[in-house]
């Protein structure tokens, strides 16, 4: 009698595409309850570190200033500290919210980055410069940077760079470059010297000269070009020389290296909780890339303004029309509120924000120092008017992106694990996935959210990300022709490029 051979099922040889073995078991239903504790483990961690938007916890210093202060502020989340002052030519109130650094109070001499407004201090030595017959307001660039002769920028004048009417770009090329990237990865995109930033202007074409356009690299060259027409060494020791120390602004300096950062400045943050590397440069610092201040130095210089008794009065002088009806002169800009007169200037830094309002009718000032990404004009210009302002966080835009596009490699990530794919499909899946999942957490969209959320759509993914690396390591993989081979190998490279854009914010 004969019978059908039949096959055993524990000798069964499966598809060379379907998930087999311990792989396979995994991705089965316990991949749901692995992700569910992962959550809970994550959200646990996130609380725990903190993950989110920071708040100013404690008021420090003049007790009624900081209540007018906090009266500005609708919703604190992503202020991490504030260093606020009243300022008249007889006293300076000032005021301090939240830490500057973990468990450390400010107080009126803790430094923070300055930002732009350092750009004020130029419009006063260029205006300082021409009173002492070393330069002309139409005098050519290209005449104290000779490396910018025979290009666009070298016939650009001295006036113009200080009112942003140049026709330059407010960055170089390779600087926007990084500054899009820093966006995500929160490292440094100011990183040029003195000479290769000339370098780059000279190679820079120049596009509506002689409307008000604001350029930083505008900026940078007049701080270059002044200390040459001056025979300094460097910029800070022309701007130290002429204006911070007759000021009596002994602690405000540059730093062009990260060594060079003052010993306890506020801790950096962004709005949404991530920690972002300083700026420091030199060929950027005339623009505010990488100045310091304190809240003590900075009220000398608004008492020198308001006194007269600072270098270069006359770069307050409004003559140009700019943007949302404020005028500018040699770096200051004027706006008319209420019909009161304000000169100002604000500032941003890779994690602080700056404002300095100036009331020369009225004898009065007030300046903001924040260690946050979140913004600060409306206190101080709150504050100078009387006025509430009701100040809130901005909308996390790319935050709200990086939360979308982590969510979406979270979900294909969860359904290609019960699925064939190819060695590429894996690759892409696990480098993305890490890329996002540290994104998630540095900038995800932390003002608007509870930050806990981070460490639960982390966690949820990591077991899913744990599938794609096991799958990529030890099989199977289903194959595919040689198109689709290389456009997946081409994802794969993309994921690697974000991972290393995430990654190098960290390291």
């Amino acid at each position: 009698m004969s019978t059908t051979p039949t096959t055993s099922a524990t000798n069964a040889t499966p598809p060379h595409d379907a998930p087999s073995g311990r792989l396979g078991r995994l991705t089965g239903r316990r991949l749901g309850l692995i992700a569910l504790v992962g959550a809970v483990l994550g959200t646990l961690v996130a609380l725990a570190a903190g993950v989110g938007a920071p708040h100013p916890v404690g008021d420090h210093g003049d007790a009624a200033l900081a209540a007018r202060v906090r009266a500005q502020i609708a919703d604190d989340r992503g202020f991490a500290s504030l260093s606020v002052a009243e300022v008249t030519p007889e006293r300076v109130t000032w005021a301090g919210l939240g830490e500057a650094s973990p468990g450390v109070p400010p107080t009126s001499g803790t430094p923070y980055p300055l930002g732009s407004i350092t750009k004020t201090f130029n419009g006063m030595l260029l205006a300082d410069a021409v009173r002492r017959g070393e330069v002309r307001l139409d005098q050519r660039v290209d005449t104290l940077l000779p490396g910018l002769r025979g290009s666009e920028a070298g016939g650009v004048t001295l006036e113009e760079l200080a009112s942003h009417r140049s026709g330059l770009p407010r960055l170089l090329p390779s600087e926007m470059a990084w500054g899009a990237a820093s966006a995500f990865s929160l490292g440094n995109p100011y990183r040029l010297s003195r000479e290769q930033l000339v370098e780059g202007a000279a190679r820079t074409a120049l596009s509506g000269r002689g409307t008000v356009a604001y350029s930083n690299l505008g900026a940078s060259l007049l701080g270059h070009a002044l200390a040459e027409a001056a025979d300094a060494p460097d910029w800070e020791t022309l701007a130290r020389d002429r204006l911070w120390t007759p000021l009596g602004m002994t602690s405000t300096r540059e730093a062009s290296v990260p060594q060079d950062i003052p010993a306890g400045t506020a801790v950096e943050r962004t709005a949404s909780g991530g920690h972002p590397t300083p700026w420091t440069t030199e060929g950027q610092a005339p623009m505010g890339a990488s100045v310091w201040t304190t809240a003590d130095d900075l009220a000398r210089y608004a008492q020198g303004v308001l006194t007269g008794r600072a270098p270069g009065m006359a770069a307050l002088e409004p003559h140009w029309d700019a943007s949302g009806r404020a005028r500018v002169g040699l770096h200051w800009f004027t706006s008319e509120v209420d019909g009161r007169t304000f000169a100002w200037h604000n500032g941003g830094t890779s994690g602080g924000r700056t404002m300095l309002v100036v009331d020369r009718d009225a004898r009065r000032a007030y300046l903001v120092l924040g260690s946050s990404t979140r913004e600060v004009d409306d206190i101080a210009m709150g504050l100078a008017t009387n006025g509430r302002v009701e100040s809130r966080p901005e909308l996390p835009i790319v935050g709200l992106v990086v939360l979308g596009l982590a969510l979406l490699t979270g979900i294909g990530a969860f359904r290609q694990a019960g699925r064939p794919a190819t060695r590429a499909q894996r690759a892409e899946t696990l480098l993305s996935g890490t890329a996002f999942a540290i994104l998630l957490v540095r900038v995800g969209p932390w003002t608007l959210l509870p930050g806990w959320l981070a460490g639960a759509l982390v966690g949820a993914m990591i077991p899913a990300l744990v599938v794609a690396g096991l799958g990529l390591v030890a099989g199977p993989h289903r194959t595919e022709g040689p198109v689709r081979t290389v456009l997946g190998w081409l994802g794969a490279l993309v994921g690697a490029a974000l991972l290393a854009v995430a990654a190098s914010g960290v390291i």
